[in-house]
């Protein structure tokens, strides 16, 4: 399998020597700033059975309280349906997904209470329903991450600070079915103190009796690396198996998880240093149900800069699409001449195509959806001035380009 993934990478090269990796089309009045936001924290879309899209975005860290949550309805063309308020409360983090019969599902947790809370919006963005449930041992410092089971049930995956990460799965009404904790590594890897700063992004159930979630941990004896890691439990959360590949010369960055043809991939971006946030080569690596490591292909760079890959979606063609910005030339939050990056990949992770998107002002690409035409609908930011983020929508073609709606 090995020599197989490292003759797709072979491929790739040949084939992206063959492309124009700079390519740039459409209008920038087709760009639609939906919210204007000083520290978005989070920038995420999700589409309904109907063709409508949910917009989210929040901000606060894991000190500040949350000052900023929108939940912002739009059509396939950008234009603001609805602005919906879900409560009182403002979310540091939320995770949405499309609904088991439609509509949303929505979860939200905050720094400053202990407790998930979750909605039910219908395609018009109707909130039909909305619980709670309680976070143990208190607050939630991480994002959650909503899923449907493969047995359709409603699945959230969080963080209780101090405690560890467990999977709350309920109905389609909302009631609880289960709310079962992650087993505490009981093992080294990665080298020493691999235990501390484990931190998980995203998972998904295989089937019936696997559950692969993928995380981030940080060597305490070497904090400035973080390295990707999957972790499989079974549906009772007992451990299954750990990987155990890592790149200890890099800083790590996962971008989602992807499941086909009985094979894991991990997307990712890795950096040579902790200052450019994770700003540096783009990665697929593939592993088996049993968690052997089977190869990576490291893809080239869109026109030559280092790269950051935010979201990777599957295509109507059994590919991805990933989704991230490139040109990150100064630390933190600093304006650099970003552009938004979008890489296409086959059902191999093979490389198709490239696009990097100019846009008068740095842009960054943050997620992006497959519309029921085949179309793309794409969020990110542009940012004008160092504290200053418009949160902006557009509608690409199937390569790419945008649509001049």
């Amino acid at each position: 399998m090995l020599k197989r993934v490292l003759y797709f990478f072979c491929l790739a090269s040949i084939v992206f020597s063959c492309k124009k990796d700079d390519l740039t089309g459409g209008s920038n009045s087709s760009i639609k700033v939906i919210s204007t936001v000083t520290e978005p924290k989070q920038v995420k879309l999700v589409s309904s059975n109907d063709g409508t899209l949910l917009a989210l975005s929040t901000s606060g860290d894991l000190i500040v309280p949350a000052s900023h949550q929108e939940l912002i309805l739009i059509n396939a063309g950008g234009v603001v349906q609805r602005r919906i308020s879900l409560s009182d409360t403002l979310f540091q983090h939320m995770s949405a997904v499309r609904g088991i019969n439609g509509g949303f599902f929505v979860c939200g947790t905050s720094n400053t209470f202990s407790y998930i809370a979750i909605y039910y919006l219908d395609d018009s963005g109707e909130k039909l329903w909305s619980k709670s449930f309680t976070v143990k041992f208190g607050t939630s410092l991480n994002e959650p991450v909503a899923k449907i089971s493969p047995d359709n049930y409603y699945q959230v995956m969080y963080q209780s600070y101090g405690s560890g990460y467990y999977i709350w799965k309920g109905d389609a009404d909302g009631n609880e079915v289960s709310n079962i904790k992650f087993p505490t590594p009981n093992a080294v890897h990665y080298g020493s103190g691999l235990n501390y700063g484990e931190r998980y992004s995203d998972f998904f159930q295989v089937n019936d009796t696997l559950i692969i979630a993928q995380g981030i941990t940080i060597d305490r004896y070497e904090s400035d690396i973080e390295n990707c890691f999957l972790r499989a439990v079974n549906e009772n959360m007992v451990k299954k198996w750990y990987s155990d590949n890592y790149d200890s010369t890099h800083m790590e960055s996962g971008a989602g998880l992807a499941y086909i043809n009985d094979k894991i991939i991990l997307f990712g971006s890795k950096a040579d240093n902790q200052y450019y946030e994770y700003y540096g080569d783009v990665f697929a690596r593939t592993y088996s149900t049993s968690g052997d490591f089977e190869g990576e292909i490291v893809y080239p760079k869109v026109g030559g800069s280092d790269t950051r890959i935010r979201q990777s979606t599957p295509s109507p063609d059994g590919g991805f699409l990933l989704v991230g910005s490139n040109n990150q030339y100064s630390q933190g939050e600093l304006v650099s001449p970003n552009n938004i990056v979008l890489i296409k990949l086959d059902h191999n992770a093979v490389f198709n195509w490239a696009r990097s998107i100019e846009t008068d002002s740095p842009s960054k690409g943050f997620d992006a959806v497959y519309l029921a035409d085949g179309t793309i609908g794409l969020i990110g930011l542009l940012k004008e001035k160092e504290n200053a983020n418009k949160i902006v929508y557009m509608h690409l073609d199937a390569s790419g380009v945008i649509v001049n709606n």
